[in-house]
């Protein structure tokens, strides 16, 4: 695992179907860091299924979205790497203008800040050119508490 969390450090809440995950990182973090990180907690816990998705091994067989609109959980989720950040303006950027290589490669980029939530996913196996495949026709299965749940 990584260093102890500091002032620098971010709080992200990552979640898949009614689970969340925890982690602290730097802003700077990549996104491929991110799913390192997330797979060594899973495995300290000794996890090796989480809403029904089997836990891989490879932190490139992760995926991760991130909210529409971050005032409307319900807008829904859309991929990481395609991320529109809100500048100080009030004013939506599209994905990969805040750095030079056109992509959003860190959680900074990607407009993350303390209390994030990020929804993540497992790809689900290889095709034929070993790339990995998503479980794209499942959408990203999340499920947000509301206070219309009832208490069991």
């Amino acid at each position: 695992m990584s260093a102890l969390p500091t002032p620098e450090h971010i709080n992200l809440l990552l979640k898949k179907g009614k689970h969340t995950v925890l982690l602290s990182a730097l802003p700077s973090t990549t996104f491929l860091d991110l799913a390192s990180l997330l797979l060594t907690a899973l495995k300290s816990r000794a996890l090796t299924s989480i809403d029904g998705a089997t836990v891989p091994d490879d932190a490139e067989d992760v995926e991760f979205a991130v909210l529409k609109n971050k005032r409307d959980p319900e807008a829904g989720w859309v991929p990481a790497e395609a991320a529109e950040v809100e500048d100080k303006g009030g004013k939506r950027k599209g994905p990969g203008k805040k750095n030079a290589g056109g992509a959003v490669e860190s959680l900074k980029d990607a407009g993350l800040v303390d209390g994030s939530l990020i929804a993540f996913r497992f790809r689900r196996g290889r095709d034929e050119e070993g790339e990995a495949t998503a479980e794209h026709d499942l959408g990203w299965n999340v499920v947000l508490p509301s206070y219309e749940d009832e208490l069991e």
